[in-house]
């Protein structure tokens, strides 16, 4: 019998500083059980390709050889600068990987760097961080915006379907019907016309497949703006390996491909797997029966024992086939966590399964990673941080939870204390009253610097509607002593909620301003609600003054998530939601405190 050997692959675009979560996690899950498991990151992989000095290359042969595109105007501003592309780049990318530092003082220099697009969208905010941040950082600034330029003209010049944190996302989003995204993976199956992106990127896949021989490929789906690629590569893999077996999984399959009806879908990959991956995976290779697994055959969601959550256990992430020189950390914005995200890299862990809370009105609670809660021992969990240190040499981690809970918090504090490990760490949390001062002061003690929570709709009649479980005074409390400790506040704001007054989001948009002001806050970022399929809201919508819209599902299915509805009376969102984004932004700059919420209305928003 032939030996089973899985390769699992990151699909272009998710993010290019640090190796996303799902192909370690599960790697290490797999090479525990004595499988041979390697992986290979494409969207890193294509970052790394993009920037450098021979893609400048390739791209000005191919505006050279365009009559268009060299009499456009992107083509006659990257021909204008052609040389210094060529000749920094490559610096660029080493003075952002912490290679050549001696370069900060060049890169200070206004005319260090050709400027473009961003150079221009940004200005505003350059000048602010030119004011506010050290050197280093106002350098690693002005080359990541430097970089992103060199992605827009990639995107104008070789590929239109790229953007640097996802790739033809347009396609896949809200995608109830599969057509175009068939017709697209069909077409491009035929390398000839599939986009340069695309041929890279299998190419690179190709040359995994050739070494490492796998009889089953999986690709993690976290996103839309992964599915098109994924499928493409999948669909070229069919074509030329059809004795290699094709997985999917992730965040966009366990969110939106629980419906699916549409089984097109089968003829590019053989297995799709839901909720953490685990048992599914050890179905697919044979150690029991299919488990939360479709199949051109049907959805086989039978129970296996020992399948479901009892006590959480933290896998040690595995790095096989993982090459962290391809990760490039990136400073873009003065936005505290934005800058967070991207700057270094990241090892991410995941403590807990679901949320504790697992009630809030908009969530995915009937979905295993919501509503399924359990924890792990804290102990277990610095086990593995611990481990990590030594392999990886590296002491910056992420925890993915979707809320890690006070009580963990505290325990994993201690054991880092305890064992002297000196490591950086932050993750999400909920605005709980469990964060009291001794804990947020263990926290910071053991490393923590930041963390993300949901403030919702910061008003209080909205909070109690959507079952929040938290008041504005208890959010300001957890709030004051997480800032007391020293850590870094970001909240996620919701407007355009069920019911939502113009008043009401005034109030809110008061509320936050009154948070910054105090010092509670330090970042913050609005969205506009999604109902979204799984949700209490959407089990009951007549209770939250809604009506979801009666145009019936397509007889073939493919992805189904978001759900378009009606309200009677609804503001216009688009004013009050460019206004809550422009509050907030000087906000965190300092400023605009002494403005009525009123005030940001009245703005022209019409540029």
């Amino acid at each position: 019998m032939q030996e089973q050997k899985i390769l699992l692959v990151t699909p272009p675009m998710v993010q290019i500083n640090s190796p996303y979560a799902a192909t370690p996690v599960l790697s290490g899950f797999l090479r525990q059980r004595g499988y041979a498991v390697t992986q290979c990151d494409l969207s890193a992989q294509l970052a790394a390709k993009l920037f450098s000095s021979e893609l400048i290359k390739e791209m000005g042969i191919k505006v050279n050889s365009s009559k268009k595109l060299r009499r456009s105007e992107i083509g006659d501003f990257f021909l204008s600068y052609y040389e210094d592309y060529l000749e920094t780049i490559d610096a660029a990318v080493d003075f952002l990987k912490g290679k050549a530092p001696e370069l900060q003082k060049y890169f200070l220099k206004r005319d260090s760097l050709p400027e473009g697009i961003n150079f221009y969208n940004f200005a505003d905010e350059l000048k602010r961080a030119k004011r506010s941040l050290s050197p280093a950082n106002y350098a690693r600034m002005r080359v990541s915006l430097f970089l992103d330029d060199v992605a827009e003209l990639f995107q104008q010049i070789m590929d239109d379907s790229f953007q640097i944190s996802r790739y033809a996302e347009k396609i896949s989003a809200n995608a109830i019907c599969f057509d175009e995204l068939y017709e697209r993976s069909c077409l491009h199956s035929n390398l000839e016309k599939a986009t340069y992106s695309e041929r890279l990127a299998f190419e690179m896949l190709k040359e995994c497949i050739e070494k490492e021989k796998p009889t089953h490929i999986g690709f993690t789906l976290p996103f839309p703006g992964t599915v098109s690629m994924a499928l493409v590569l999948s669909a070229l893999v069919k074509k030329h390996y059809p004795e290699i077996k094709i997985v999917i999984g992730g965040g966009f399959v366990n969110s939106e491909l629980r419906d699916l009806t549409d089984e097109r879908i089968f003829e590019f990959v053989d297995y799709i797997c839901y909720d953490e991956g685990f048992a599914p995976w050890q179905g697919v290779l044979g150690e029991h029966g299919l488990v939360r697994t479709r199949t051109s055959t049907g959805y086989h969601n039978e129970f296996v024992a020992g399948s479901a959550h009892t006590k959480y256990q933290v896998i040690e992430p595995d790095y096989t086939g993982i090459d962290f020189e391809n990760y490039i950390p990136m400073y873009e914005s003065i936005n505290p966590m934005h800058n967070l995200w991207s700057d270094r890299v990241w090892l991410k862990l995941q403590l807990t399964n679901g949320c504790y809370w697992h009630k809030c009105a908009f969530c995915d609670v009937a979905l295993d990673y919501i509503g399924n809660f359990c924890c792990c021992d804290a102990s277990q969990a610095a086990d593995v941080v611990e481990q990590l240190i030594k392999k990886t040499g590296k002491r910056d981690f992420h925890f993915t939870d979707e809320a890690i809970p006070p009580v963990l918090a505290r325990e994993l504090s201690k054991e880092f204390i305890s064992r002297g490990l000196k490591l950086t760490w932050w993750g999400n949390i909920r605005f709980d009253k469990g964060f009291s001062d001794e804990v947020c002061k263990l926290m910071a003690q053991s490393g923590f610097v930041a963390i993300s929570a949901g403030l919702e709709c910061a008003q209080e009649r909205l909070l109690k509607l959507m079952n929040k479980g938290i008041t504005l005074e208890s959010a300001r409390e957890t709030c004051r002593a997480l800032k007391s400790a020293g850590i870094m506040v970001h909240a996620y704001l919701m407007y355009d909620f069920p019911t939502e007054t113009e008043e009401e989001t005034l109030e809110a948009l008061t509320n936050v301003r009154d948070m910054f002001a105090d010092g509670l806050l330090d970042s913050a970022f609005w969205h506009r609600f999604a109902l979204t399929v799984h949700s209490p809201i959407a089990a009951n919508p007549s209770a939250f003054g809604i009506t979801p819209d009666p145009n019936p599902r397509p007889d073939k299915l493919f992805a189904l998530n978001e759900i378009s509805y009606l309200e009677q009376d609804k503001p216009y969102i688009h004013r009050l939601g460019e206004a809550l984004r422009v509050a907030t932004h000087n906000y965190m700059a300092g400023n605009g405190f002494e403005y009525p919420a009123k005030f940001w209305l009245n703005l022209n928003f019409s540029n």
